[in-house]
């Protein structure tokens, strides 16, 4: 559970770097080897860095991460890993970028991996966050809905409902 208000108006979870090894050791026991390695929600770079440690032969590795505290981190992480991939590490937020023109720049196969923000919008503005979505009635859900949770989607629904 997450008890810190800042990280958790971000849906912020360190995802642990010994998983993240394991998660990339088993994408590359298929046979999995990716030229382009895609990160939107980059944190302090565990996934960067084992999918760096992991998949040597990347050609491209994209960060994305909308905390501005994180960008140095996880640029000092991809900077102790000797590899032959062109790294950029962006503060911004991937699901506000222009996803598919980023994406067709890009050489395949694409590895997207890592830990999307979960926090509820119920969550955020218990908080008093200004990371709150703005509120519309998307998917026309009666008044039970908000009682029952149906309605009480997370910011990373947020994120993707907003792109076309």
């Amino acid at each position: 559970m997450l008890t810190n208000p800042s990280k958790t108006a971000f849906g912020n979870f360190q995802t642990p770097l010994e998983l993240v090894q394991a998660v990339c050791a088993l994408i590359a026991q298929t046979g999995f080897d990716p030229d382009t390695i895609l990160e939107p929600t980059y944190e302090v770079g565990a996934f960067l860095q084992a999918a760096l440690e992991t998949f040597p032969n990347a050609r491209r590795v994209l960060g994305f991460e909308i905390n501005p505290n994180y960008v140095s981190q996880a640029q000092h992480v991809c900077s102790r890993i000797c590899s032959q991939a062109r790294v950029e590490i962006h503060q911004a937020n991937f699901f506000l970028t222009d996803c598919p023109a980023i994406i067709a720049t890009l050489p395949e196969p694409m590895l997207v991996i890592g830990n999307p923000p979960w926090v509820t919008n119920s969550a955020l503005s218990a908080l008093g966050s200004a990371n709150t979505p703005v509120k519309a009635n998307l998917d026309n859900l009666r008044g039970i809905d908000a009682l029952t949770g149906k309605s009480n989607f997370d910011i990373s629904d947020m994120d993707v409902a907003q792109k076309p």
